[in-house]
């Protein structure tokens, strides 16, 4: 449509000495018959003027150009100039069709080429202006908006198209006062309204930008993106409602605009309202996207596939999403922790050989590779890869805590408690670190060593199940029967799935044949683990986190299962939650 808009803005050649029948056809509203007609002209040869032969071919060019024969529309262009060189318009003509094809340079030299013949054609300066600011040349792009003030300066159109550039070069007091202006010669300038609120919103005066935007819509119900606007400042306050309903409307105002589907998705997605995302991504995929839009599209409909356990599907939208941008940071690093969940070791080893080769800096690519070493067994790799992880981020508790894990499973108790010691350096108030350090003292056969942490955890979380199991182990350990027996009760009360407690009370002689029996039903795996808890309940405690934003949730079930079966899972979904905060 914008080319359209373009050519329309050309005028007609309608010479005086010609038969009429032919220039009625060749300037006529019908583009065949203007096709027909300036043919008919053109076969004429020289019994025609050079003018009117170059008015022939800008005609028929002309509606080449609105039938999408682009070729053959600079074909006339050229042979328009090449007969009458001094017509303006037939560069300038050529200049937006080269512009529709995407050949800025020839473009920008037609327009100055008709700006030379003609230094008052107020279209080549508004033409060239648009592909100066869309290259981000601004100065350029402000020195022929400037001009086509001059020229065009009853106008309100002007002063907005210069406004944007100097929006985006942030000048932003510059900008306020040409849309001002425009406001004022045109108080029915919805857009200019519209752009007022963006620059107050960069300005941080959200309350103006919000009346801005409502002024816009006041002024055109129909401009849909000042809805969307709208809906940004809505969603920032936390008016999940508002914003909903302002991105709705935007998308009742323009159904074909992609942007507003996939802002909607966004909102979804955010809202953990993941099938309504899938939905509206869907949608924007059937319009017409940049390749910018289909990798939003792509990626946020993956992520949402992600969300709901739908990895197969994920790794497809992520694939898809990485063919419009090779290198994008998250929907890389996203199908390569897809493929971890699909035990798919060797493909998500690929991506993230690929991430770190591609952000040799982030730690997260070591982190979540080690994490698929350690899924594979590799525990030697796994390790190689955390200790990058650590110099590249000593801050992040995560990677000393899977480092940790994998010293305990090879008996490297010593190294173990130092990675505890910093993640307790680093979360002083947080329970699970102590009790993970104190039990790692009692497998180390340092019972005693570790009964402070095991008070400390249980002090930071009184109702904290595996920290009573941990010191009443201790307590055994170290000869106080009785305080052992009362940790063990006290683990069970909370949570009644421990086994290891109800076999330390049975071997402590203080449980009972009924409820030695009912533990014997409800037994599982007997491998110990640190909370040594039924899959059934494992799976029952996942069920009731997984879709969670509170980071405590999932701290909750790593307590419980730290080598669970969604330990990994957990841990991701745990560290992207404390980076959102």
């Amino acid at each position: 449509m914008l080319r359209i808009l373009l050519i329309l803005t050309a005028f007609l050649h309608v010479p005086t000495l010609a038969k009429a029948d032919a220039w009625d056809d060749c300037v006529s509203e019908d583009y065949a018959r203007v096709i027909k007609g300036c043919t008919q002209i053109l076969k004429r040869g020289k019994r025609e003027t050079r003018e009117n032969r170059s008015a022939a071919y800008n005609n028929r060019g002309k509606a080449y150009g609105l039938n999408d024969e682009d070729d053959r529309a600079i074909s006339d262009f050229t042979q328009a100039i090449k007969t009458y060189p001094k017509d303006f318009l037939s560069y300038n003509n050529r200049g937006i069709m080269y512009y529709t094809k995407e050949k800025n340079d020839l473009a920008i030299a037609d327009f100055t080429k008709a700006i030379k013949i003609n230094p008052k054609t107020s279209d080549a300066y508004e033409h060239r202006g648009k592909i100066y600011k869309e290259q981000g040349e601004y100065d350029l792009a402000f020195a022929d908006y400037s001009i086509l003030i001059l020229l065009r300066g009853k106008k309100a159109a002007p002063y907005r198209k210069r406004g944007k550039v100097l929006y985006a070069k942030e000048d932003y007091d510059r900008a306020l006062a040409d849309f001002s202006k425009a406001i004022e010669i045109n108080p029915k300038d919805a857009e200019s309204y519209r752009l007022r609120g963006n620059i107050y919103s960069e300005k941080d005066d959200q309350d103006r930008a919000l009346a801005e935007f409502s002024k816009a819509i006041e002024t055109d119900p129909s401009l849909a993106w000042a809805y969307n606007d709208r809906a940004n400042i809505h969603e920032d306050r936390g008016d999940v409602e508002k914003a909903l309903k302002d991105r709705s409307k935007a998308i009742a105002s323009d159904p074909e605009g992609p942007s507003f589907w996939l802002n909607r998705g966004n909102h979804h997605r955010r809202a953990e309202d993941y099938q309504k995302a899938i939905s509206d991504f869907s949608k924007g995929m059937t319009l017409d996207l940049s390749s910018h839009g289909k990798l939003i599209a792509y990626y946020g409909r993956g992520n949402s596939y992600f969300e709901i356990d739908k990895y197969e599907k994920a790794v497809a939208d992520f694939t898809k999403a990485l063919e419009e941008d090779e290198d994008h940071e998250q929907a890389l690093a996203s199908r390569g922790t897809s493929y971890l969940f699909l035990q798919k070791y060797k493909e998500a080893i690929t991506d993230f050989d690929r991430f770190i080769q591609t952000y040799p800096k982030d730690a997260f690519g070591y982190l979540t590779r080690g994490e698929v070493y350690l899924a594979m067994g590799k525990h030697d790799k796994a390790i190689a890869d955390f200790d990058k992880a650590v110099d590249l981020d000593p801050k992040d508790s995560d990677i000393y805590s899977s480092r940790a894990e994998i010293f305990e499973e090879k008996g490297d108790y010593r190294r173990a408690i130092a990675d505890y010691d910093r993640i307790i350096e680093l979360q002083p108030n947080e329970a699970s670190p102590y009790n993970d350090r104190a039990w790692a003292y009692f497998k180390w056969g340092k019972a005693a060593e570790g009964l402070p942490d095991a008070n400390r955890a249980i002090e930071l979380s009184p109702k904290y199940a595996s920290a009573y199991d941990t010191r009443g182990h201790i307590y055994e350990m170290i000869g106080q029967k009785d305080k052992a027996i009362a940790d063990f009760r006290k683990a069970l009360a909370l949570d009644p799935s421990i086994e290891e407690s109800k076999k330390g009370l049975k071997r402590l002689g203080a449980i009972s044949k009924k409820t030695e029996s009912a533990a014997q039903n409800k037994a599982g795996d007997p491998k110990r683990t640190k909370t040594n808890t039924s899959q059934e309940m494992e799976l029952s405690f996942w069920n009731s986190v997984k879709d969670s934003d509170d980071p405590a949730m999932f701290q909750a079930y790593l307590d419980q299962f730290p080598k669970g079966t969604f330990a990994t899972l957990a841990k991701i979904n745990l560290r992207k939650l404390k980076k959102a905060q």
